[in-house]
């Protein structure tokens, strides 16, 4: 073969090689806006403000600290249903806390007055909805496999960028004791892309609480360890009865924040999970356990 169709040939397997990757990456950037409207649909829907998404730990609006949110006999925000308990009426212990309920803490506060029948109405496998106040708010997905919803929006229709979903084998009340929750990383940090900032201390501080919604109740958990977990390890089994303890110690010794927050073996835990950068039999993953449930 000469050099010259040498040449020839490399110049059209360049060519070739250079259009695919353009395809892929014009694809990938339908999908995300795709996705993007779809999500946007999901807030309208339920009657939700549009979030301020986080996009680096520099940019990311600072709630109160949490030491000092829930002392506020009076805290400030626009709106709310919940109202601080007045001193002749002291708060009623919750059934699955058994501490005292306080206020839902104001950034909060939407989870309460947001339709979710309006979105079960569209999909009824929408199981609540998920929110980290200035981080992320996406409604959760449970159904009877851990396939469809990789590459399906939360409406049914299909999206290479998913949906955020449940464990096909936890309960969709979220009374479990470890529920897990599934959820892509995309590079726009859409989705799941931000638990990536809780690999840093200093985010962790603006945002140590998630909540999760189910059109009842809404669950505060307090986000207690961050690290990347092996697929094979405790955090991916699913029968912890008798290992509860070993559960909690396993991820205490392996998060990269700390918290100095210690659970106990009766504690419900949710764990949020998505791929990293290092490999794929590993998972980041950003835990939470439940300290509070507001009615």
């Amino acid at each position: 073969m000469s050099r010259k169709t040498l040449y020839k040939l490399l110049t059209v397997l360049l060519a070739a090689v250079f259009l695919f990757s353009g395809g892929m990456l014009i694809f990938r950037q339908v999908e995300y806006s795709r996705s993007a409207g779809d999500y946007e649909d999901a807030l309208q829907v339920a009657g939700l403000a549009r979030p301020n998404n986080a996009r680096a730990p520099a940019d990311s609006p600072s709630p109160p600290p949490a030491s000092s949110r829930l002392e506020d006999s009076t805290p400030e925000g626009e709106g709310g249903l919940s109202t601080p308990a007045s001193p002749e009426s002291p708060p009623e212990d919750t059934e699955e806390t058994g501490r005292p309920q306080e206020a839902l803490p104001p950034e909060a506060e939407p989870l309460t007055w947001m339709d979710l029948d309006a979105l079960r109405a569209i999909n009824p496998e929408v199981a609540g909805w998920l929110d980290i106040p200035g981080v992320l708010s996406y409604p959760l997905l449970h159904t009877q496999n851990n396939q469809f919803y990789l590459d399906h929006s939360w409406n049914g229709g299909y999206n290479v960028c998913g949906s955020i979903f449940l464990e096909c084998t936890n309960s969709p009340d979220f009374l479990d004791f470890h529920t897990l929750v599934y959820g892509h990383r995309l590079d726009n940090d859409s989705m799941f892309g931000v638990l990536r900032f809780y690999e840093d201390q200093s985010f962790w501080q603006e945002h140590p609480y998630f909540y999760i919604a189910d059109g009842t109740l809404v669950r505060e958990y307090e986000i207690f360890a961050a690290f990347e977990a092996d697929v094979t390890g405790l955090v991916y089994r699913l029968d912890l009865e008798e290992h509860k303890q070993d559960f909690i110690d396993y991820c205490l010794e392996r998060s990269t924040i700390q918290t100095n927050i210690i659970p106990a073996e009766d504690d419900a835990f949710v764990t949020l999970s998505t791929c990293p950068r290092s490999g794929y039999d590993q998972r980041l993953v950003v835990m939470g356990r439940l300290v509070e449930v507001y009615a």
